[in-house]
């Protein structure tokens, strides 16, 4: 039963007009390269690799701070974060172990034995499991984070590069390469852990994003022109995308129904959601190891390890807004929606760059800056009420439940929104009027 746990932060603008700037550089981060983000406790994490053990350091979101650095396993090759169970999850090359460190401790809490070399993971907070796809063996484990318990291993007989999860219909896609065959998407339903798919893709799915206005799956080709987009709801291939070149990162922009990838001959390239067909291109962008959407801005960082930059692009006009450099060799991306802050892994330069937005974000504001509302939002017992008075009552009031990624998972309407399938965890209510010169977005948080 799900009850309120603590309602945060309320009354904060929204600014029409944005900016995004290097709010500062956290140094000592040795080969910086993979980053999570706690959405309960507003923390980030990065893996440090050292020579016979890493180390995660964990940043306070609110100060940038390091307060914590945890001893892991060693070379750390992804990491997850679980809002159900508040931890994270640590898989790492060599010694075929995910280690689990407490979210609200930061103390490690548990050792998973896989047994294979491990690799990219995603979470399924709904059913408590964390995924973990290996490289090295082809392996898929599946995690029961209540017991820290490997309920089940796939074997797929070649690399599973890539995985993905699908939150509406729950089902986690994983990619595999094979040298001597098709390529393909394995489909794993989460409710029951079985393979319900097997999805030839163009060859070598080094990456993946998942759509929610078409519930598609796009998946990259490392060594075609073609990126293939997988219907969720038949698990079948619907459109292969000539992009002219390999890809290399991928990110979906909901508001805008596009789908934003990068290739590797330096383009941006932009796909209408609705007809899977390209509809723009930035020819000179540049080359992006990584792409991430900021749905609360509503912009995509490209993150660029080759010049050392973060290109900053608006997503409703696919135009460059700001180039940002950051330090060497960015690699990863973790985003703190609470400040806006989007946070740069730099594996070469030993550091975490930290890009702020001063606007498009939940933003802390002077006192007499704060909206105030005659209705405000309560969940009791699993229901998420918005009193209808007041702006409420224009027909032009819209409202919506983002996750900490800044995913929409619900459109809400004044009075009770049942929000009891929702996971723990902490969530933003946005609303907005056609008229209105900003935003408002509210922060809540829905606990077991």
């Amino acid at each position: 039963m799900r009850f309120l746990f603590g309602l945060l932060a309320v009354g904060c603008w929204l600014s029409a007009v944005s900016a995004q700037w290097l709010e500062t550089t956290i140094p000592d981060m040795y080969c910086a390269e993979v980053l999570c983000y706690n959405s309960l406790n507003n923390k980030v994490y990065c893996a440090i690799n050292g020579s016979t053990s890493d180390l995660l350091a964990v940043i306070d979101g609110a100060t940038n701070a390091v307060i914590a650095q945890v001893e892991v396993g060693p070379q750390v090759a992804h990491l997850c974060y679980n809002p159900t169970a508040n931890k994270v999850y640590v898989s790492d090359w060599y010694d075929y172990s995910v280690t689990i460190v407490s979210g609200a401790g930061d103390t490690v809490v548990g050792t998973v034995n896989v047994q294979d070399c491990m690799g990219v993971m995603c979470c399924d907070p709904v059913g408590n499991k964390v995924y973990c796809a290996a490289y090295d063996s082809g392996a898929l484990a599946v995690i029961d984070c209540a017991g820290d318990s490997v309920l089940r291993v796939f074997r797929f007989g070649s690399a599973a590069k890539s995985i993905t999860y699908s939150p509406d219909q729950r089902e986690v896609f994983c990619g595999v390469d094979y040298y001597a065959a098709i390529d393909t998407l394995f489909v794993l339903d989460c409710v029951t852990d079985s393979i319900v798919a097997a999805v030839p893709v163009s060859d070598w799915p080094e990456n993946q994003c998942y759509c929610p206005t078409n519930c598609c799956i796009y998946c990259l080709a490392d060594y075609e022109n073609l990126m293939t987009v997988i219907d969720c709801a038949t698990n079948q291939a619907v459109a292969w995308i000539d992009l002219g070149h390999g890809q290399s990162s991928v990110c979906c922009a909901p508001p805008e129904n596009k789908v934003f990838c990068a290739t590797y001959d330096g383009r941006l390239v932009v796909v209408d959601a609705a007809s899977n067909t390209v509809v723009d291109s930035l020819p000179e962008a540049g080359f992006f190891n990584r792409l991430f959407y900021n749905r609360l801005n509503n912009k995509v960082y490209c993150v660029s390890y080759i010049s050392d930059s973060v290109v900053v692009i608006d997503a409703a006009s696919d135009s460059v807004l700001k180039t940002i450099v950051v330090g060497d060799g960015p690699s990863d991306v973790a985003w703190n929606p609470v400040q806006n802050r989007v946070y740069i892994a730099n594996y070469e330069g030993w550091s975490i760059s930290v890009l702020r937005d001063s606007g498009g974000g939940v933003e802390e504001t002077p006192s007499a800056e704060v909206r105030t509302t005659t209705g405000g939002a309560t969940i009791v017992r699993g229901g998420l009420r918005l009193g209808a008075v007041g702006s409420r009552q224009n027909t032009a009031y819209r409202a919506e439940l983002l996750d900490a990624t800044g995913r929409k998972v619900m459109e809400l309407h004044p009075g009770e929104n049942d929000v009891r399938a929702l996971a723990p965890g902490v969530y933003f209510i946005r609303e907005a009027q056609a008229q209105a010169q900003a935003q408002a977005v509210r922060k809540v948080v829905i606990a077991e």
